[in-house]
């Protein structure tokens, strides 16, 4: 496996990806032709079983992309990385001991507490050695804790401090109903707390910032903060909007 998040983000280059939550591999190999360099397949919010991932995770290696998964449990963690993902998403990640378990689950002993399957897509089900594939694998895979909540802003050097955590992501809708604003993502505080993430994950070797953006011109207003990855809009979002503009163009013309 090759993280082509993670060698971007090593060789100081941008990293371009979106969100997936439709469960057809022909939505993700479209935006491998597009140009994007991963895609973030997403478990929490989107209704994808578990061979739909997989297949997700198929589409984007066929186009040169890295899959990352969000996941909701850390159950989730040993399938999604069999299957091939190159890295989990974590939601309300902090420096609790749920979430220091969760980090831990992503690499195999004695880095950490991954489970030894010899028979997963991961290894070619059983054609490669796990022996040889292991060190590998603990190399490339990525971890990216989502901040979403005021407790983990205020505990923001200990959350960063976690073994295992390779970059870190505001949620900023999550972030304005934690400080008390619902669905202000530009109230002072939230872009404060952003700010403060960003800031603090680019001054600490080893941690990547990364930011959700709506679109490029927002993209743009974050990486000019220090983010160096951006995880631009849904699918699902970008395809309601490409049919809505089309949709008002056809009016006008007739």
């Amino acid at each position: 496996m090759v993280n082509r998040v993670r060698r971007l983000v090593a060789d100081g280059q941008p990293a371009n990806g979106t969100f997936v939550y439709s469960p057809d591999p022909a939505v993700v190999e479209l935006i491998g032709a597009a140009g994007f360099d991963f895609v973030v397949v997403d478990t929490e919010h989107a209704s994808l079983g578990r061979r739909e991932v997989e297949n997700l995770i198929r589409a984007a290696d066929g186009k040169g992309m890295s899959a990352l998964v969000r996941v909701n449990r850390i159950e989730d963690v040993a399938a999604t990385l069999d299957a091939g993902a190159a890295g989990i998403v974590a939601p309300r990640f902090g420096a609790d001991a749920a979430s220091r378990e969760l980090a831990a689950s992503l690499r195999y002993p004695p880095a950490g507490t991954r489970g030894a399957c010899t028979c997963s897509r991961s290894v070619d089900y059983g054609i490669q050695d796990l022996a040889s594939v292991a060190a590998a694998a603990d190399e490339e895979v990525w971890l990216l804790g989502l901040i979403e909540d005021r407790a983990a802003v205020e505990a923001l050097d200990d959350v960063l401090a976690v073994p295992g955590l390779d970059a870190v992501m505001p949620g900023r809708s999550d972030l304005a109903a934690s400080y008390g604003v619902p669905g202000r993502l530009d109230d002072p505080r939230v872009t404060a707390a952003v700010e403060q993430i960003l800031d603090a994950a680019a001054a600490r070797p080893g941690i990547a910032a990364v930011v959700y953006a709506t679109d490029a011109e927002d993209a743009q207003r974050w990486r000019r903060r220090g983010a160096q990855v951006v995880v631009c809009s849904i699918d699902y979002k970008i395809l309601a909007r490409a049919y809505a503009a089309i949709a008002r163009e056809l009016k006008a013309a007739t």
